[in-house]
Parts: structure tokens; C-alpha cells; sequence
């Protein structure tokens, strides 16, 4: 979760649109370029979109390997709001702004294992997440690189699937309300990276929203009782809601509102996700879960 980025940080060169902008502010591109991504944090664009990011037959078998390892899904309980939803990995916003919270210290301790175990279960292909890592880190000109809070690594490339009959509701990602620390501090933006392996046979599309909601004050007064997530009631209709297909990557601003519409029919929404954290574009990406 994190800050609307400045439009005054060391004023970066606009990158190149020369691929018209689909629909709204959303860009379609053929392969992952820093300057994309420069615009996505800066503002300039609201998403980028780069469908047959994988081949369909890879995602299939990247899939069968992360649902071969049951042990690390987690799910969640019946009357959860959530039942429909897992998730492979353990998230930083489970640190809820304190540090020295029990879900925190368990946060850190695992995190190099469970990359680990990730980037074994999907051998020998690339994990998803540390292939989009990979690529940036070759083209940003700062790299990327695992945040890093006291020299603890963060866990990177949370899996997620949702089944028919549930969706994700409206909702921000700030690592400096979760998390505040010198590290998360620095952002002047994040960004969320989704990359989608299967799709439900109905809804799963991505929605988005071009609104910035700049304190945790001003987020709790639009948050659902007992729930993370937004009223709908009190926001916009999306600006524009993104299909989503089997091996498409998705980067776009996790400090605006996002949603995923239910998922309906046969098939599961399964993808891999995480976040980038941006200073400048001197200065590395900084990517956690």
C-alpha cells in the first residue's frame, strides 16, 4: 500500500507511447520496458498490459506445479467473506503496522524458505514473479532487488486463486501503513504485478480506479465494517475494468483502488502477484509480497 506518486521527483523523462493507450489510460504493450514502468509509477498511465506475457501451455503446466503443493495453501474459512480465495505465501500487510508483531517476526522468518520452495516448485522454469524481477532488474536503471527491513528479506511472488463464486472486493496496498519503517518510507509509489496462469470461465476481470485516497483516515471512513475493503457505495464507477486472459501480466498502481469482479463457471482465477516499490528511477524497485 502506498504514497500518489510526486510529480516533481527529479522530473524523469516521459517515456515513449507510441503504442496507442487502450481503453483508459491503460497501455498495451508486446514486452515489459523500464519505461513503462516509469509511467505506470509516475502517473502517466493507470496499467500496463502485456497479454501472451507466458504461452498458454506454459502457464498450464506452471499452474499443475503450484497446485501440486497443497501443504502451502492457505485457505480461508467458511462465513470468511473469503471462502472462495487461497493464497500460496504470506503477505506484509499480515505485519498490520507494528513490527514486532507476532505475524510479523513470522513474516521475515519465513520468507527465505518459502522463496525458496517457490522457485523449486516451478523448476525449471522461472518462477512468474522472479522472471518479471529478472527483467526489470536488466533494464531498470537502478535494478530491482527483495526490499529488505533490517537486513531481513521480504517474501516475493504470493500465488492466489479464486474460485467461482468469489471475487475480490475494492481495496488499496501500502507498505508504509502496513509496515512503517525508514524502508517503506522511501516509496513514492507502488505498484502491484499480477501474472495470470488460469482464468474462470466467466468475471475475473481486473477493475480499476484512477483515485487517490491519500490518508488512513480517509480510508477507514470508506472501509466496510470488520472488513479490509471499500464501499462500493462511496466510490465511482472504475474507470476501466481489464479482461484478463491466461498469460497476460498486469502492472499497474496499488495505491488506487482495485477489485476483481466474481469469478463464475468452470476454472479458477490462479496468478502470481507481487509489489514493486518505487523511489526514483535511480534508485532500485524494491519487490515484496
Amino acid at each position: 500500500m502506498h504514497t500518489t506518486p510526486s510529480q516533481t521527483i527529479d522530473s524523469p523523462p516521459a517515456p515513449r507511447l507510441d503504442v496507442r493507450v487502450e481503453e483508459y489510460k491503460v497501455l498495451e504493450r508486446p514486452e515489459l520496458t523500464a519505461d513503462d514502468v516509469l509511467a505506470v509509477a509516475t502517473g502517466r498511465i493507470l496499467a500496463l498490459v502485456i497479454r501472451g506475457y507466458y504461452a498458454l501451455s506454459d502457464c498450464e503446466e506452471l499452474a499443475k506445479r503450484l497446485r501440486a503443493a497443497p501443504d502451502l495453501w492457505t485457505h480461508y474459512a467458511e462465513g470468511s467473506g473469503a471462502e472462495h480465495i487461497a493464497t500460496l505465501g504470506n503477505p506484509l500487510y499480515g505485519c498490520v503496522g507494528s513490527e514486532l508483531s507476532a505475524d510479523c517476526v513470522d513474516y521475515f522468518a519465513q520468507a527465505p524458505r518459502l522463496n525458496r520452495r517457490l522457485q523449486a516448485s516451478t523448476a525449471p522454469w522461472l518462477y512468474p514473479a522472479d522472471r518479471v524481477r529478472l527483467e526489470l532488474d536488466n533494464s531498470w536503471p537502478g535494478g530491482a532487488t527483495l526490499l529488505r527491513v533490517g537486513g531481513r528479506p521480504a517474501f516475493f511472488g504470493l500465488a492466489r486463486f479464486v474460485s467461482s463464486g468469489g471475487g475480490i472486493e475494492p481495496h488499496t496496498d501500502r507498505a508504509d501503513w502496513d509496515l512503517p519503517c525508514p524502508e517503506t518510507s522511501l516509496f513514492r509509489a507502488q505498484l502491484f504485478l499480477n501474472v495470470y496462469l488460469t482464468q474462470a470461465e466467466h468475471g475475473g476481470d481486473l477493475e480499476l480506479w484512477d483515485l487517490d485516497i491519500r490518508t488512513r483516515t480517509e480510508y477507514d471512513r470508506m472501509r466496510l465494517e470488520s472488513s479490509y475493503a471499500l464501499k462500493r457505495s462511496l466510490l465511482p464507477d472504475p474507470d476501466t475494468t481489464i479482461r484478463i486472459d491466461p498469460g497476460t501480466l498486469v502492472i499497474a498502481n496499488a495505491s488506487k483502488p482495485h477489485a476483481v469482479t466474481p469469478c463464475a463457471g468452470v476454472g479458477e482465477r490462479l496468478s502470481v502477484s507481487g509489489f514493486l516499490g518505487y523511489s526514483t528511477p535511480d534508485h532500485p524497485l524494491r519487490v515484496f509480497s
